[in-house]
């Protein structure tokens, strides 16, 4: 009898447990209920509910009768380059389109855990075709269409995918001034920036406009269409300044020179395709295969007149380098204390007399005069634990982050310095490139190429004399797996 308790007991237990474990791993897969009431919160700081307007920015939006129209199963999902719908996107007959430049009132948002409900309706009436053979039966009424726009990483995230949409202001008079000025040219304050392929192929990242970052550009896909002429390219790919054939390339160097865009045209990202735009561009190094990962870049194109400086990329036997590498080591020491667990003992044991090496180091002017911002890459390689092994390979510790110099003298790491534990191949560490900087209201915004094994993107990197942001996050193409 006994011991058919302890045995009961015994059971009871286990399962006890397994029913607290389902219950963690079902509390893990639930939605993170806080997320949307965080970008709620944000949102409604910079965007007071009731007197929120928007400036549609692309012409392509449809729109339905702001009033009597049934809207279930209407929100138009705003994507990574362009928006879908349902089969049957509108219960109600689209009655047109926005055009670029139309004012809108924010009449309701909704807030979920994934998304973002917007309904916008438009501050003017529209001319509604209800019978082109009978014009008598046309009427004048507002509009309305609906953005739903995802959200997974809070309020940036969501602001920088409707950009490419709407642009929002907290009043009317506000948003009538910027859609009074958005068909004038300002070459300084509306351009595209663009990244230059040794091949000539030139592939649009980003565009600015009056303080918006944004993209409209395809990203790389399995699957593309590519317009058969420049004049077939859709409008919505391209930034609010319009389509242009010319543009400037501005190289490492500092030089620029004219680039005249022809056609646009298919290209291998990675194990993806893309549509990029070939120029006249022709480079006097020799080009390496077209299917190579990582295909070198010479340099950054843009439109209107923002020029693009150069980053000094500094050598190991200059005297900035060598006052920088002791003074960056005790930080990345510091740093890999707290990744000593993924450090396996043989290496340990060598720490001590192991150096952190500065492996790369990048310079450039900072917000203020006589200021400067250098961006960092460095690694404690240790010994292979067998060296008579082919290919022996090490532990490394790989470390990467930015410094700031200011016009004192005094230079301060800043708080985003990264480091991992990884080995001699670098398989999972992703490596920096600066392309240029461009300057906006006077703060450099450094444009970077970011590779790893199998896949690349471009980040626009915002420095100010203290602190350090991504701007944009554009994807430049990608394999599933190593040996793709």
């Amino acid at each position: 009898m006994r011991t058919r308790m302890t045995r009961a007991a015994v059971l009871a237990f286990v399962l006890c447990c397994l029913a607290g474990l389902g219950a963690q791993a079902l509390r893990q897969i639930e939605p993170v209920e806080g997320l949307g009431k965080s970008v709620r919160f944000a949102f409604e700081q910079m965007y007071p509910p009731d007197s929120t307007y928007a400036v549609a920015v692309r012409g392509d939006l449809p729109t339905i009768p702001s009033k009597g129209a049934r809207e279930s199963g209407y929100p138009v999902e705003i994507g990574e380059s362009d928006w879908k719908g349902p089969g049957a996107m509108f219960r109600a007959k689209p009655v047109g389109n926005l055009a670029v430049g139309e004012v809108l009132k924010v009449e309701r948002v909704e807030y979920a855990n994934d998304h973002v409900d917007l309904r916008l309706v438009s501050v003017d009436q529209h001319e509604i075709v209800v019978d082109p053979d009978r014009p008598e039966r046309n009427r004048r009424e507002q509009v309305c269409t609906r953005l739903r726009v995802p959200h997974d990483a809070g309020i940036r995230r969501l602001m920088e995918r409707l950009d490419a949409y709407v642009r929002l202001f907290p009043n009317l008079d506000a948003a009538r001034e910027y859609a009074r000025a958005i068909h004038e040219p300002e070459p300084d304050r509306r351009f595209t920036l663009g990244i230059v392929r040794r091949d000539g192929i030139l592939v649009p990242i980003a565009s600015y406009d009056n303080g918006h970052w944004y993209r409209r550009w395809p990203l790389p896909s399995a699957e593309r269409d590519v317009p058969m002429s420049l004049g077939d390219v859709p409008a919505e790919w391209w930034g609010v300044e319009g389509a242009t054939s010319k543009w400037t390339l501005w190289t490492p160097d500092g030089k620029s020179r004219p680039l005249q865009v022809a056609a646009p045209l298919a290209f291998g990202a990675h194990c993806l395709m893309n549509v990029g735009l070939r120029t006249d561009y022709r480079s006097l190094l020799p080009r390496p295969p077209l299917e190579q990962h990582h295909y070198p870049k010479d340099g950054v194109a843009t439109t209107g007149t923002v020029p693009i400086e150069s980053v000094s990329v500094i050598t190991s036997d200059t005297v900035t380098w060598k006052a920088f590498e002791p003074l960056i080591a005790p930080h990345v020491s510091r740093l890999e204390v707290s990744l000593l667990s993924r450090i396996p003992l043989y290496a340990a044991i060598e720490r001590s007399v192991t150096p952190v090496k500065l492996e790369v180091l990048c310079l450039a002017s900072g917000q203020s005069p006589n200021t400067f911002t250098a961006y960092f890459e460095a690694s404690r390689r240790y010994p292979p634990p067998d060296t008579k092994v082919p290919n022996p390979c090490g532990v490394v510790t790989f470390a990467q982050g930015w410094a700031h110099r200011a016009a004192s003298g005094a230079g301060t790491l800043d708080r985003q310095v990264h480091a991992q534990v990884t080995d001699c191949s670098m398989w999972d560490v992703e490596f920096r490139e600066p392309l240029g900087v461009v300057r906006v209201g006077g703060t450099p915004i450094w444009i970077m190429e970011v590779s790893r094994w199998g896949a690349e993107r471009y980040e626009l990197v915002r420095l100010t004399d203290s602190s350090v942001s991504v701007l944009l996050s554009v994807p430049g193409g990608s394999c599933k797996s190593i040996g793709d």
